[in-house]
């Protein structure tokens, strides 16, 4: 079902339920039940349709997942999962932005270091290692593989209750 439905008709309820107290003062209580009604149907989508609808997003949720990155996927989810994600191979000649969500989860990104990329990393209560072995838990940070010239490649990346790594080709090699 559209969300645009839902939310129209939890409007118009809203909308009825304040005419007739204010004109008949008949009063319907309408928040307990509209707040259960919109938690079903935020669970039964979730379990319906896990985020991946759009063919520019990837979701791993409740799993474990390998993937290797395209040019047309823009978003990548990990929600209570494991996500491994291969960028190392794009080579975009425009600028490309890339977002990444773990939540609850692991997820481990290799970067190509002879690609010009910038990484903005938010984290909340996480643990966050960037190539240059920075660790971040809480806020925020930057990473550049090459300041000499213009990043290609913009990743921003979201990590609650989470752990995120980002490992470039060089050390994915020494590491196996």
């Amino acid at each position: 079902m559209n969300p645009s439905i839902i939310w129209g008709t939890v409007l118009i309820l809203v909308g009825l339920s304040l005419i007739l107290k204010s004109i008949f003062h008949i009063t319907i209580p309408l928040v307990r039940p509209l707040f259960g009604c919109m938690l079903i149907y935020l669970g039964l989508s979730i379990m319906m349709d896990p985020f991946n609808k759009s063919p520019d997003k990837a979701s791993t949720i409740f799993g474990r997942s390998k993937t290797v990155a395209h040019e047309r996927i823009k978003t990548y989810n990990a929600v209570f999962a494991c996500n491994s994600i291969d960028l190392s191979q794009l080579d975009p000649q425009e600028p490309m932005h890339i977002t990444i969500n773990t939540v609850f989860g692991a997820t481990r990104v290799a970067l190509n270091p002879a690609m010009p990329t910038k990484m903005t990393v938010q984290a909340l209560c996480s643990r966050a290692e960037l190539p240059d072995e920075t660790l971040v838990s809480f806020g925020r940070n930057t990473y550049r593989t090459d300041t000499s010239q213009e990043p290609r490649l913009f990743i921003h990346v979201n990590s609650v209750f989470a752990s995120f790594e980002a490992i470039t080709e060089e050390k994915a090699q020494t590491a196996r």
